[in-house]
C-alpha cells in the first residue's frame, strides 16, 4: 500500500490548536435517541462524557470472528453499581452477570439498534487515538452489517477531541 504524505494533514505551530476547536457533540445521538425513545428523559451531557472517558478506560468494542457487534463494560460485582448508573441513565442495554467464580458483571449491548445508539455517541467524541482507532474498526463492521440489512449507516468523523477543564 503506497501513502501519499502530501495528502496527511501536517501540525505546524500555525495550526496545532485546530484540534481544540471542536468539542463533544452529542446531536446525533440525542436526535437519534428522541426518536427512539419519545418518552424517556436524554441522558445529559456530563453523564455521557462521563461514559466516554469510563468507557476509553474499562470499556470495550468487540468485533466478533463471526460477524457479530458487542459493546461491553465488565467491572467487579463489588461495582455492580456503576453498571447499573449507566443502564440507568443510558435506558438501554443489560447488566448481566459475567462470571460467579470471578465476581464479575457486565453492561452489555448486542442489538444492532442500540449499536446505532453506542456508535452515534462515540462517533467523533473519543479522545485517545488509539481507542479511536479500535472504535473506527467497530463502526465500519457495524456499517457493513447495517449495509446488509438495509439500516442506516453511521458516517465516521475520524478526529478526537481534546478536553478542556470545562468539559472533562
Amino acid at each position: 500500500m503506497n501513502l501519499v504524505l502530501s495528502s496527511l494533514p501536517l501540525i505546524t505551530p500555525q495550526n496545532q490548536n485546530l484540534c481544540c476547536l471542536r468539542s463533544f457533540d452529542f446531536s446525533a445521538f440525542y436526535k437519534k435517541f428522541e426518536i427512539l425513545y419519545p418518552n424517556h428523559p436524554k441522558p445529559n451531557q456530563s453523564f455521557l462524557i462521563w461514559l466516554i472517558g469510563f468507557t476509553e478506560g474499562d470499556g470495550s468494542f468487540i468485533v466478533v470472528t463471526r460477524g457479530g457487534l458487542q459493546f461491553v463494560i465488565s467491572q467487579s460485582t463489588t461495582d455492580l453499581q456503576v453498571l447499573l448508573y449507566i443502564l440507568k441513565n443510558l435506558g438501554f442495554g443489560q447488566v448481566i452477570q459475567q462470571c460467579k467464580k470471578n465476581k464479575t458483571h457486565r453492561f452489555i449491548i448486542q442489538d444492532m439498534k442500540h449499536l446505532m445508539m453506542i456508535c452515534l455517541l462515540f462517533n467523533g467524541n473519543m479522545v485517545f487515538f488509539t481507542r479511536n482507532a479500535k472504535f473506527l474498526i467497530f463502526l465500519a463492521t457495524y456499517n457493513l452489517i447495517a449495509l446488509q440489512k438495509n439500516l442506516d449507516i453511521v458516517v465516521p468523523i475520524m478526529d478526537t477531541i481534546l478536553p478542556t477543564l470545562n468539559d472533562s
